[in-house]
């Protein structure tokens, strides 16, 4: 070692270049980042915003398909039960087993449900109201007409006053079960409910009042249901008689008619659209109301069987009658004044076009009456809200109401009207108990 060396080892200093510079944006990138993102946001919202509209609406039209299915389902199950029993149809349009009410005014006795009577619901005015009435929900009992199991009480001059017959469960001739808890209802809650009585011979009935206090309950089964009963009726006299009178032809009890083969509870029911009060969003609703037959009294005299709820946002019922009136078993619609279509056209009254209205019960050439094959039904429904910005299609017509609305709403009722989306619904029935 040197001898001036210090002691201490000497380095020189590495070199290491420029220090490299920090990673990060800059504030253009940060602006443009900034600006394509806003973009991405708005079009994200813009598709959520456009997805919750669509479904929106089509929750809305769901619904409203569905009103028209439940009311639809309901008119055309029990319209093609009309007759049930072996009720007649009556004349037409104001018939035994179907009624049609065409365009109900505003005003006037017929713009309420029950005719006459301001304190039942109202009308839709311009709506149809369609009438059916058979044996609906209870059984049609079936009775031996060569079997001591009806009597006939006459007056004086040999007129049918009343009478008794006995059902029993199950039916002693034929084993079958036939549950009599509806006529034994009927006794304990003392309403003076139709009758249909009818004969062995053919197309000869009566409508009798229960007289359900000299009524009485033979035997019940072990849970109390009735097994046997003997209903006593009154033809002549009673409360309602007069009205049960009028759906018979003679308008009385036939003479003639000295054997019942089968008995059961008649029912009226009438569909109508009931006039928004105010009360609710959902009005007008498609109605159900039930009447004592032939009467303008709801069903045990109860105003609450005049509001039976079937649908919501139900606008428009419109009914048509397809009759056969040259016997061809054919019901032509080529429109005009030859069409055998009654209410399908504006104008028809109780005669189609130009035929009078005496044809539809005139007898025809070769014998019988023009026959009554089907009953169409239009329901029109809307949404239950109105979409921004939208304008429904115009309606021209529904059967013979006229609506001609203008392809662009002129006021803002129709405005708010044609906001809401629309649907019709047509059905064909063909009747099962009518000809």
């Amino acid at each position: 070692m040197d001898r001036h060396s210090t002691g201490r080892a000497t380095f020189a200093p590495r070199c290491t270049g420029d220090r490299p510079r920090e990673s990060g944006f800059t504030l253009i990138e940060m602006v443009i980042t900034l600006f394509v993102t806003a973009l991405l946001l708005a079009g994200l919202l813009t598709l959520f915003n456009t997805m919750n509209k669509i479904s929106r609406v089509q929750t809305h039209v769901a619904d409203l398909q569905q009103n028209l299915r439940v009311a639809q389902y309901e008119m055309v199950r029990m319209t093609r039960m009309a007759a049930r029993g072996g009720l007649l149809r009556g004349t037409l349009p104001d018939g035994f087993a179907v009624d049609v009410r065409n365009e109900v005014p505003d005003t006037g006795d017929e713009a309420y449900i029950a005719e006459g009577n301001v304190n039942s619901p109202k009308i839709e005015p311009g709506t149809d109201v369609l009438t059916v009435r058979g044996v609906f929900t209870s059984p049609v009992y079936q009775m031996n007409a060569a079997g001591p199991y009806f009597s006939r009480t006459l007056d004086a001059d040999g007129n049918v006053t009343g009478g008794t017959m006995q059902v029993q469960d199950p039916n002693p001739d034929t084993g079958v079960p036939q549950s009599l808890v509806p006529i034994q209802e009927a006794i304990d809650d003392q309403i003076d409910a139709p009758i249909l009585l009818v004969s062995p011979l053919e197309s000869l009935y009566a409508v009798v009042e229960l007289d359900h206090g000299n009524s009485e309950i033979n035997a019940t089964d072990a849970d109390g249901n009735a097994t046997d009963i003997t209903i006593a009726f009154e033809a002549s006299g009673g409360t309602y008689t007069d009205d049960y009178n009028s759906l018979v032809p003679l308008g009385q009890f036939p003479p003639q008619m000295q054997a019942v083969s089968a008995v059961g509870l008649l029912e009226e029911l009438r569909f109508y659209v009931a006039e928004p009060d105010g009360t609710n969003i959902f009005e007008p609703r498609l109605t159900m109301a039930e009447f004592m037959a032939g009467t303008e009294t709801p069903w045990n005299a109860d105003p609450a069987n005049l509001r039976s709820y079937i649908a919501d946002n139900i606008l428009d019922l419109q009914v048509a009658l397809g009759i056969d009136l040259e016997n061809d078993g054919d019901v032509e619609d080529p429109g005009g004044a030859t069409d055998e279509w009654l209410f399908d056209q504006e104008g028809d009254t109780n005669a189609d076009g130009t035929l009078a209205s005496a044809d539809w019960n005139t007898p025809l050439p070769g014998g019988g009456f023009p026959s009554i094959y089907f009953v169409r039904i239009s329901t029109l429904a809307r949404t239950d809200r109105g979409d921004v910005n939208y304008v429904d299609d115009p309606i021209e017509e529904i059967e013979d109401r006229t609506y001609a609305e203008p392809a662009t709403p002129g006021t803002a009722e129709e405005r708010e009207a044609r906001r809401h989306r629309r649907r019709l619904l047509e059905t064909t029935i063909d009747l099962r108990n009518l000809s």
